[in-house]
Parts: structure tokens; sequence; C-alpha cells
């Protein structure tokens, strides 16, 4: 295991996916490894992995970020400056608030004690362990991974986890396809909001949102409604992804 994690350390360049999954990984050899990682990662490498161990499943998948995972973590960022912008946070927030790119978690609870995730967006209040909201991003190949990093974000981290955004992507025939999942706990149980991103719908759509409570929790701002929804523009993300990714990986977003 260790040398193919070497070897591939070796050859990874900017936007190319190498991806290494292992099963029936012990939560010890889980932590050695990651935590070797991350002493090799002040080596400023143009790229390095992002780490996630599920320790219920004993599964260990890393993978280098992609012009892919960079715009949707850039639009998921630029969405919490426009909702102080326009007021509908207090201009508070941005010193309350992180939004880091690939942090790890580790302090998982049953039955998830020992697993390690590094999301590729998370807006954060630094007083609590967890973010309020998570992003995940992956191909099509990587659905029953990411459906598993959902159960991960709410069982594991005790209510902290409020909202996880999934991003799923597959190449087609016309470049990209590409929907938006917006998970979220209703009356305990746990509802999706999808939207399309590519192709774009011919018909127009409402953005999805989550909403001031979904951000604070318990601890709504003195004067603001807990219901106010704070949406999340496709066409923002649509425009950071032209911005970031070739011509030739785009399907039609006219």
């Amino acid at each position: 295991m260790w040398r193919d994690i070497i070897n591939a350390l070796g050859h990874m360049y900017r936007d190319v996916d190498i991806q290494l999954q292992y099963l029936k990984v012990d939560k010890d050899v889980a932590r050695v490894i990651y935590e070797a990682l991350r002493g090799m990662n002040g080596d400023r490498r143009p790229c390095r992995f992002v780490f996630t161990f599920n320790s219920l499943a004993g599964a260990l998948h890393m993978d280098t970020p992609t012009a892919m995972h960079e715009f949707s973590n850039a639009w998921i960022n630029g969405e919490f400056f426009q909702w102080m912008i326009h007021g509908l946070i207090p201009k508070s927030a941005n010193a309350e608030f992180a939004l880091p790119t690939c942090p790890v978690f580790d302090k998982f609870q049953s039955p998830y004690c020992g697993s390690i995730s590094e999301p590729d967006g998370t807006i954060w209040n630094l007083n609590n362990d967890f973010p309020a909201i998570v992003l995940e991003v992956g191909w099509g190949d990587d659905w029953p991974k990411l459906q598993e990093d959902v159960h991960i974000w709410f069982k594991g981290s005790g209510g902290q986890v409020r909202v996880v955004l999934v991003m799923s992507f597959a190449r087609s025939d016309t470049g990209l396809d590409g929907f938006l999942d917006v998970v979220f706990v209703k009356d305990g149980s746990l509802e999706t909001q999808r939207k399309e991103i590519w192709p774009v719908p011919e018909n127009v759509e409402c953005d999805p949102f989550v909403t001031i409570g979904e951000l604070y929790g318990s601890d709504v701002p003195e004067g603001y409604d807990a219901d106010t929804r704070l949406p999340l523009r496709l066409s923002a993300l649509r425009a950071k992804a032209a911005a970031v990714l070739s011509k030739e990986t785009l399907s039609l977003m006219q």
C-alpha cells in the first residue's frame, strides 16, 4: 500500500485525477498513513492527496484535487460572501466562520470513531468541532463513496453538520454533465434537494438554498430569522466553472 502511495506522489501533476482506494484498513494503520502524508505536505508540492477514511467500513480513499474541485470550492466561498454583501447574514460572520479548503476532521462519534475526512469545502464556525455546511465533490463512479460521506458527516458529527452539498459529475459526449444535491435534516430524516448543473435545464429553475438556521444552528444572530433562505446560485457555479475548466470539458452552458 505504502509503495503505491509513494509512486502516486511521484507522478502527480495538476488537473489529473489520481485515485487510490483500499478496503479492510485498520484505523491505526490509516492514522499512520495520514500523519506521514501530512508531514510530506511541507515540501510544497503542486498537488496533494485529499484523504478520507471510513472507520466503519475500513475504507481508505485518496485522490488529488483537480480543477473540478477548485471551482466548486471557489463557488461556495463566493456564495458565503454574497450573503454578507446582501445583508442576509451579519458582517460579523466573516470573523465567526472559516472557509478552509480540505481541512481535516477526525473527532467523529460512534459508529465512525477513528474516521478521518478532508472535505472539498466547508463553512465552519470555529467554535465547533465540525462545520455547519460541507461540500463533497466527485465523479459518477464515486457515488457510493459520496453517499457514505453524507452519512459520516451527519451521524459522526453529533448533529453539528446540518447540510451536505454533494456535486457529482460525469463525462459525456458533450463534455461534462453534473448535478448538485443539497442534503439536510427534516423531521429527523435526511431530505435531498437536487438541481441539474449541466446540461443547463431548458426551463428556468429556482436556485437551491440553505437557511440561516442551518448555518448558525441554535445561535441565530439577534434580528435574523432562522428560516431566511440563503441562495446557492447555480449561475455563479457555472460561471466559476467556465473560468477554471477548459472549453473541451464543459457541456453546453448557454
